[in-house]
């Protein structure tokens, strides 16, 4: 069948959109999956959900906390009650936004997600109306992680009405990856388009047919790449950390020992080349207590294992997964690399299609108990693989509640030397990455948390 030169040219532009002044053209891996902040899925789910729904508490580019719906709070001295006092602000359909719709918004959480959100509401006991912007929430203990769990993109602010859901962010939803501004003075319009493979982002951003992204890398290798010459790039220490999840029901991986030997092989492969650490800058000390002494597993007896990685993983290229093959091999593992989206690798892992799966995960907010307790803590959210350690989860519950820095650091010690005797999940890598963007377009300096992080309301035509 002929295919005229229209169509293939019509087909192209239906890809990307059309560039404009006032459009902001970004790249995201995976199609959005939902509408509502609860059901946040990937970091794609939270850049475009985050333009619409605001937290109480955010990150400012210097990976401080800062008050978003917030105006102020006062905390008691025993660090149990938390006066909060709102800003100013209106949801999308016009309503006036108060005390009250931020208490039914968080019992929302802990009525739908109550269990996988135990580590981000579990110490709230009760929440009283002091005014009309002014809420009283009484912890059953001290935290010294709750305002930062409030910067989790799930529990933004929702005002929910005949089934709807409505925000107070500068824009509103029109199509799935399609944003409109409703307020303030960002970009008009919003509008990401789906690149799976970072080769083909890197070349659309080349081509302008997107106006950033994010290089996962340092900012020379991008100064020496043809097309960078007049792009503005900001290095950043990215905290999308690559972690291993083992189907602790595989018949390779049921005992700790080949989980944690299979860990260490693995991330001295990829320490070669695609990984690094910076445990001090990104202030995620993942080699604590790092048990070295492994007993590695008899090399006889070891299967084919089937290891899914997600696009999220950026550097590991067809060329990488061939070179990591070769070093496992040389360590005696038989491996086969299928690359797949997320939501279809954790499905292989419940089904028992994959012995291990390779994923990016950034945590939900900065610090250990951010990483940790959303992966490994009993029943909670990002507990892929239903790992339950009632030691470990005693240890987490037991960090929360320390208020001096010096001593929960002491205990987060303890997490990671039980964490390294387990293997539930396996640290990989890190890396430093880049902001490229535009001329076009001003924005903001990007903190930790990567695009992900990015309001649009901050981002500017520049001239």
């Amino acid at each position: 069948m002929r295919v005229s030169c229209f169509v293939l040219l019509l087909m192209a532009w239906m890809q990307f959109p059309v560039a404009s002044a006032k459009t902001l053209r970004l790249a995201i891996r995976n199609s959005i999956q939902t509408t509502d902040p609860l059901l946040i899925s990937s970091g794609n789910d939270a850049l475009v959900l985050g333009q619409v729904f605001e937290n109480l508490y955010s990150y400012d580019s210097h990976n401080q906390i800062h008050a978003d719906l917030v105006e102020r709070h006062e905390l008691s001295e025993d660090g149990r009650t938390i006066v909060l006092h709102l800003r100013v602000a209106k949801f999308s359909d016009g309503t006036e936004l108060r005390a009250e719709h931020v208490r039914a918004s968080l019992n929302r959480a802990k009525r739908k997600k109550g269990k996988e959100l135990q580590w981000a509401l579990g110490d709230v006991d009760r929440m009283e109306i002091l005014g009309p912007r002014t809420l009283k929430v009484s912890l059953l203990r001290p935290s010294a992680v709750f305002l930062h769990a409030l910067t989790c993109p799930h529990l933004g602010i929702v005002l929910e009405k005949s089934g709807k859901l409505y925000g107070t962010g500068d824009y509103v939803q029109k199509l799935p990856q399609q944003l409109e501004r409703r307020s303030g003075a960002g970009p008009e319009r919003i509008e990401f388009s789906t690149i799976a493979d970072p080769a083909a982002e890197m070349d659309a951003f080349k081509k302008n047919q997107i106006d950033a992204f994010v290089f996962l890398g340092d900012v020379r290798e991008l100064n020496q790449t043809a097309g960078f010459e007049s792009v503005q790039l900001q290095n950043f220490h990215y905290l999308l950390t690559k972690y291993l999840v083992f189907n602790l029901h595989s018949s390779f991986f049921k005992d700790a020992k080949s989980r944690c030997s299979f860990g260490q092989s693995f991330r001295a492969a990829a320490l070669k080349k695609t990984a690094h650490w910076r445990p001090i800058e990104n202030s995620l000390p993942f080699l604590w207590y790092e048990n070295q002494e492994t007993t590695p597993v008899a090399r006889a007896v070891r299967p084919q294992l089937q290891v899914g990685f997600s696009g999220g993983v950026h550097e590991y290229s067809d060329e990488e997964t061939s070179r990591l093959q070769g070093e496992l091999k040389s360590e005696g593992y038989d491996v086969v690399f299928r690359r797949s989206r997320t939501p279809d690798l954790l499905k292989a892992l419940r089904a028992g299609k994959a012995d291990v799966i390779l994923i990016g995960y950034i945590p939900d907010y900065l610090g250990l108990s951010g990483l940790l307790s959303p992966i490994v803590g009993s029943h909670q959210m990002n507990n892929y693989n239903h790992f339950m350690d009632s030691e470990i989860d005693r240890l987490l519950s037991e960090a929360q509640t320390e208020m001096r820095e010096k001593e929960r650091n002491l205990i987060y010690q303890r997490v990671f030397r039980r964490f390294y005797e387990v293997c539930p999940v396996y640290f990989v890598g890190a890396k430093p990455a880049v902001f490229a963007a535009h001329e076009g377009w001003k924005f903001p300096e990007i903190n930790g948390f990567g695009i992900q992080s990015l309001k649009a309301k901050d981002v500017h035509e520049s001239h």
